[in-house]
This record gives C-alpha cells, structure tokens and sequence, in this order.
C-alpha cells in the first residue's frame, strides 16, 4: 500500500509580516526606558548596546557597538535616524517616532555606526 503526504500550507498575513519589521512600541522590550531611543545587538530587543534621549544631535556608537545593531525601539514622540558611518556618514535610515524593528535581517543588518535622535533622514 502507498502512503501519501500532506502538504500543509499555512498563509502568512499581512499583520504577521507587521509584527517583525515595525509596529508600535509596546511590543518591544522592557529593556529600552520610556522615551528613549535604543538599539540591540540582537534580533527581538536582545542584548542592549545603548539608549539616548530624542533631541540629540549626531553621535557616534561605542567601539563595542559599532556595526553590531539587528533592532531598535524608538519610544520617543521625535524620528531619529542611524547612519552605516562614523559622524553621521554613508547611508541614513529613520527611525520614525514611537515605532520599532525587531529584526534588520530584511534590510541593513550591523551596519550602524553612528545614530542621532533630532530627526529623520532628509
């Protein structure tokens, strides 16, 4: 006699694929202070590298940090931006207020290296 297999196909929705690139801040972490920027060194708000306040100008991350971000929380009602570069250089991706990512695998993963919380990309 001949078994037969099942195939099961389970539909992604449109809230599911939500859910991991960016939606409001209360899912994220309890790591991140309120009104706080902060970036991870993992996927899902894992392993905080760092926080800042909105209103700051360009900074550069720690050595430590540097080139290692995989998520971001922004709980702040001010966008703030990353850049792939020291001193606010290369390419710019905002963090649009009281919004999250919780994996940068689909876009630019360690690659942040200097960040500002004054503003969006312009």
């Amino acid at each position: 006699m001949r078994k037969r297999r099942l195939l099961v196909l389970i539909p992604l929705t449109a809230s599911s694929f939500l859910a991991t690139n960016s939606s409001s801040s209360s899912a994220g972490s309890n790591l991140c202070p309120a009104n706080r920027v902060c970036i991870y060194s993992d996927n899902n708000w894992v392993g905080l590298l760092g926080f800042r306040a909105a209103k700051l100008g360009i900074a550069n991350v720690s050595a430590g940090a540097n080139d290692k971000t995989d998520s971001w929380e922004n709980k702040t009602a001010t966008d703030a931006r990353w850049y792939y570069d020291t001193n606010g250089g290369g390419n710019c991706h905002t963090m649009a207020r009281n919004t999250e990512r919780a994996n940068l695998a689909w876009g630019p993963s360690d690659e942040l290296s200097s960040w500002a919380t004054n503003g969006r990309c312009s």
